[in-house]
């Protein structure tokens, strides 16, 4: 059996608009309710009738600031001192020796335990009339070990009487409010109390006031974002044992609604919720985690977070209930999850089983009838201190006629937007059903999750997700497949033309990027401009085609122009190397420019207006502008700059080749996921590509640049040769008759700058002459074919080399 840790708080909301401060109450008591407090204890050193703590309304709760009534006319009760029992309660008076037998007094009156865990720097406060003196008064106290001891945080109590004057023993109180910071002993215990003591002597006095109180409470102090929610929860920083869960509950603040919620519960069960709650989370797994609540409203968002330690301690996992099909062996050790090992199984039920093995957690159910109930605990523990219990988790099995199985599941949405959650309904048959296992395909989803419910389960990753639900009786195992689309949300870009710093009365127009429809907050039109009166934060929300949106924020300041404000720009992509031109962006006519660049570069400092800096080392460097107008007065701003690392390149290898022939290009960089391009790309069959190939007709030297995610770029070389071979022939005989084989005749041969072919016949008549190469005689002359027989040809040529020279010979025509 686990604790469950559940504190109840309330709010007090103490704050209108742009407020920057509020209380969240952690005790209150306002004495109207069900009786809390303990009244009249410490009955030491009294005689016979002693004055009597009362709860009623004789002595009227009527707020700070007014003066004390009776009679029941508010009907607000209040915690007081009245006479004996056998006077009545009269109100906060006292009576000594005027009432027969009266007699000195000393009454404590307590409340019961108070919860503090999580909380720090706590006040204790109150509503109080009183008139203290030497001999009769009332003083506060607090406990830390539930009552046992007492220490003392003020005393006497005394307060003025109406008209503000000090009390004479027969006005009535002027009721004031007092607030104590409680010491840190009293911070993050269980069992804090408060308490008053009265104490009067018998010296023959009647008197008005004694003691009343009303409106107590114990408070922390937040601070609210101005102009925006609040995130709050409790508990806060907290320290439990493993196996146990913690109720948070959202005690966030705003001057506007809450419309969402969204609460991480590092290392809890389960770890998310987007609901206002409260949520019962479950820590099984030691270990400091993180707990964390983003809250929204028409405003703005806050988010807060608080550590949860859960100590080593023992854990016999969750007590569970189990169908099992009757004939079916069962080992009850699969369903203690994530339970301690070397733990001790008993059998509980009050006619045991007789096929339950307690060494091995191994129940038998052949021969046990269907209908029957059984019960299983199994102990771990104790551990160390603070959890030094033993823990006992108890399995209930119930045996079953079993029939065939069917998994089978409905989400509540079959497409989502990224970021969005899913809760999942098991429509699964078949009877004996022992364990639901559900997977899914997007590996940011952690899992297997077990269980009939998955709880809320939360997509990060857009595209078809499968999500796959497995189910057994034990024997038997069934599983179906249903296919979630998640869609992405835009990324969102906010901007502000002509800046985010306008003049007072000056217009801004405020633009949406990277989604399909665009809403503000503050009234603002997407691209339309307006002039607003007061700086302000503005929230884009963005919406596209899938209907999924996303946020950004600009921040617009408004600025009457004369005053002085730096500022400056740069260009967003700098890499090791690059030096880059400073852009003075500051209004308010500044005369002079003092720069500071954090060491990063060369120069380390200027005075230009708009300075020229180098960057050697990779990093994020601060850069300080100080400007300074004609009247002496100075204004400062920094910004980071990120200067990232260049990329490696390496271009393999130098290579000869042959003219007409290719040689292999090899550039090897990092990062892998960069853009390689090559240069000159007029003869590179591929210049995007890391590897490829080229054939210069001459020798060529080749550059690679690989340009990185960043823009930053890296280049290398390498070198080309080409041998040159002179090469020039014409084919001895051709066949022009049209089957597409050595139909034409052409000069062979690479590497001409200018090459002249004719063709002649017997008779020296020209039948052919071409000045470029790939044209060559398809044995025809005027558009009539030739008769077979033998042809001269003469070729002036001349290589790029500067060779030239005339050849000529003999090719027949076959036909």
């Amino acid at each position: 059996m686990r604790r469950n840790l559940n504190v109840l708080f309330s709010i007090c909301c103490l704050f209108a608009f742009q407020s920057v401060s509020s209380q969240i109450v952690i005790y209150s008591e306002d004495f109207d309710g069900a009786l809390t407090w303990t009244l009249n204890t410490d009955p030491t050193a009294e005689g016979p009738n002693p004055n009597v703590w009362y709860i009623s309304c004789e002595e009227e709760g009527v707020g700070t600031g007014f003066c004390s009534e009776t009679a029941c006319v508010v009907g607000d009760n209040t915690l007081h001192i009245g006479p004996d029992p056998g006077a009545g309660d009269l109100g906060a008076v006292y009576g000594e020796t005027p009432l027969p037998g009266t007699t000195t007094t000393n009454r404590r009156a307590e409340s019961g335990d108070i919860s503090t865990v999580g909380h720090t720097d706590i006040s204790l406060n109150f509503d109080f009339i009183a008139l203290g003196n030497a001999l009769d008064f009332a003083e506060v106290f607090y406990s830390i070990d539930g009552g046992v001891t007492w220490t003392l945080i003020d005393g006497p109590l005394t307060s003025l009487c109406c008209g503000g004057v000090a009390c004479d023993g027969a006005l009535e109180g002027l009721w004031e409010t007092a607030t104590y910071l409680l010491p840190a002993e009293c911070e993050g215990i269980a069992n804090l109390r408060i308490s008053f003591v009265w104490q009067n002597v018998d010296d023959n006095d009647f008197s008005n006031i004694s003691i009343g109180v009303d409106n107590l409470s114990i408070t922390k102090e937040v601070v609210v974002v101005d102009g925006g929610p609040t995130a709050l929860f409790d508990p806060e920083d907290i320290t439990i044992c493993q196996g146990e869960s913690i109720t948070y509950t959202d005690m966030s603040l705003t001057d506007d609604v809450i419309s969402a919620w969204s609460w991480v519960f590092g290392g809890g069960t389960p770890g998310t919720a987007l609901t206002e709650g409260p949520h019962v989370i479950t820590y099984t797994t030691p270990g400091v985690f993180t707990t964390s609540l983003t809250v929204t409203d028409g405003i703005g968002s806050h988010d807060t977070t608080f550590t949860v330690t859960v100590l080593d301690g023992p854990y016999s996992g969750p007590s569970t209930a189990v169908d099992v099909c009757e004939g079916d062996i069962i080992d009850l050790n699969t369903l203690l999850v994530g339970a301690d090992g070397g733990g001790t199984w008993v059998e509980t039920t009050g006619a045991p089983s007789g096929t339950f093995t307690p060494g091995t957690g191994e129940l038998d159910a052949g021969g046990l009838p269907v209908g029957g109930v059984f019960t299983f605990d199994y102990s771990t523990g104790p551990g160390a201190a603070p959890c030094d219990f033993i823990d006992v988790a108890t399995i209930t099995v119930t045996i079953i006629a079993c029939e065939a199985l069917r998994a089978s599941f409905v989400p509540s949405s079959y497409e989502i937007c990224v970021d969005d959650c899913l809760t999942f309904t098991d429509l699964s048959e078949g009877t004996g059903i022992v364990n639901w296992v559900w997977s899914f395909s997007d590996p940011d989803i952690a899992g297997p999750v077990i269980g009939v419910d998955p709880g809320s389960i939360c997509f990060t990753n857009a595209g078809s997700i499968d999500v796959v639900l497995t189910i057994t009786d034990g024997v038997v195992f069934d599983d179906t497949t249903i296919t979630i689309t998640v869609n992405p949300k835009p990324t969102v870009l906010a901007t502000a033309t002509p800046s985010t710093t306008v003049c007072l009365g000056d217009n801004v127009t405020l633009t949406g990027a990277g989604a399909d429809f665009y809403v503000w907050t503050g009234g603002v039109t997407d691209g339309l401009a307006f002039a607003p009166l007061v700086s302000a934060t503005y929230t884009v929300t963005g919406t596209n085609a899938f209907g999924c949106s996303n946020t950004d924020d600009i921040t617009i300041t408004v600025v009457e122009c004369e005053p002085l404000i730096p500022g400056f720009v740069f260009d967003d992509i700098i890499c090791i190397g690059d030096c880059i031109t400073l852009r003075d962006t500051s209004l308010g006519g500044p005369v002079s420019w003092l720069w500071d660049f954090d060491g990063g570069g060369e120069p380390a400092g200027s005075t230009e207006k708009e300075p020229v800096i180098c960057f050697n080392t990779a990093g994020i460097f601060n850069i300080q502008l100080t400007v300074i107008n004609g009247m002496g007065e100075s204004a400062s701003t920094t910004k980071s700059i990120t200067v990232f690392d260049v990329p490696l390149v390496s271009a393999e290898m130098d290579t000869i080749i042959d003219l007409a022939g290719r040689a292999d290009l090899i550039a090897v960089g990092f990062p892998f996921d960069g853009d390689f391009s090559w240069e000159p790309y007029d003869d590179i069959e591929c210049p995007t590509c890391p590897i490829t190939s080229a054939n210069p007709s001459s020798d060529e030297v080749y550059v690679v640049t690989l340009t990185d995610v960043n823009g930053c770029e890296a280049t290398d070389t390498v070198l080309v040769y080409v041998n040159f071979i002179e090469s020039l022939g014409v084919p001895d005989a051709f066949s022009p008759n049209g089957d597409n084989v050595n139909d034409v005749l052409f000069v062979k041969g690479f590497g001409f700058e200018y090459v002249n072919f004719k063709v002649y016949n017997k008779y020296g008549q020209m039948m052919f002459e071409s000045s470029v190469q790939e044209i060559g005689w398809d044995g025809t002359f005027k558009g009539r074919d030739e008769n077979p027989g033998v042809f001269t040809w003469v070729v002036e040529y001349k290589f790029i080399n500067g060779r030239g020279g005339v050849k000529q010979g003999n090719t027949t025509l076959i036909r």
